[in-house]
């Protein structure tokens, strides 16, 4: 209920605003007003995004869908621009199954999209559709272009997973471990490591080792031995 309180003051807030307007008397003044109610605006849309994630982290994906739709009608009439919420859009739509949705929003996108969302998605898009092959050649490229995305780079090593080349899918999240180690990540590659081998112990060991060192350098920090699967 606190998101929704929070929205419940910001529009109550942008209402005052609006409200006051008439009251206004000068051009400066009335820049001062017009600059608070983008201010509230974004306030709002961000509570608005927080509503959609915590519906994500619940596992309520299409309560999560229509209220990012909401959001993007919003956004439409406001500033007349939506395409970062289209991905966000085309990236639950994945996440829940609707392969079809997706695939028919990027047709509609095709010609005005920054070209590396799309690339991403498309190749998110080809996962969804069991055509790891393909989806692991189009993360190869993007790793390629990108070595130090680490969410590129993850992607990349469940699909060479899953297209049976586990000895290149480890080398690639080893590769990565030192730039920035997400749970899922390291849950990931310590997966790997007893998919691999019967000295898996001392693989996910040397592992902490290495996370450990990198927070002693002031770039990791706590974790949990269940990420290592320790």
């Amino acid at each position: 209920m606190g998101f929704y309180t929070l929205a419940g003051e910001c529009r109550a807030i942008i209402r005052t605003i609006d409200d006051n307007q008439p009251l206004v008397l000068n051009d400066e003044a009335m820049d001062v007003a017009n600059k608070e109610r983008k201010l509230w605006e974004k306030r709002l849309f961000d509570v608005g995004m927080c509503v959609v994630k915590c519906l994500v982290m619940a596992g309520e994906l299409d309560a999560a869908r229509r209220e990012l739709h909401s959001l993007v009608e919003a956004q439409r009439q406001v500033t007349g621009q939506h395409d970062e919420l289209e991905v966000e859009k085309r990236l639950l739509d994945i996440k829940i199954g609707n392969v079809h949705s997706a695939l028919h929003k990027k047709r509609q996108s095709d010609g005005h999209d920054d070209g590396h969302s799309e690339r991403i998605l498309s190749a998110l898009t080809q996962v969804a559709e069991g055509k790891y092959e393909d989806a692991s050649r189009s993360f190869q490229t993007l790793h390629e272009k990108d070595r130090q995305n680490v969410l590129i780079a993850n992607n990349y090593a469940v699909c060479l997973l899953y297209t049976g080349c586990i000895t290149d899918a480890i080398k690639v999240l080893e590769s990565v471990t030192s730039l920035g180690n997400t749970s899922t990540l390291l849950f990931n590659l310590a997966t790997m490591y007893e998919l691999s081998t019967e000295r898996s112990i001392d693989l996910k060991k040397r592992l902490t080792e290495k996370v450990a060192q990198a927070h002693n350098e002031g770039k990791g920090w706590e974790r949990q031995a269940l990420e290592f699967k320790l």
